[in-house]
């Protein structure tokens, strides 16, 4: 996964989780987006990147599943 979406998946989830804390609801992506000061075209594509990287990592057998 390219560098940026990194860096662009980590900042949406510390702010999906800041935001539901403080708003007591799931945030909507344009929460984020304002939140982060980015496009919402930007966060989809943050989360699509994180999708695709779960979607496609190896996993682990000693990881949990629920």
């Amino acid at each position: 996964m390219p560098r940026r979406l990194q860096e662009l998946r980590l900042a949406i989830t510390a702010a999906n989780t800041d935001l539901a804390h403080s708003l007591g609801r799931a945030p909507t992506v344009a929460d984020i987006a304002e939140r982060l000061e980015i496009s919402e075209e930007d966060v989809l594509e943050g989360l699509e990147g994180a999708l695709a990287y779960n979607a496609t990592r190896p996993v682990d057998p000693g990881e949990r599943r629920g």
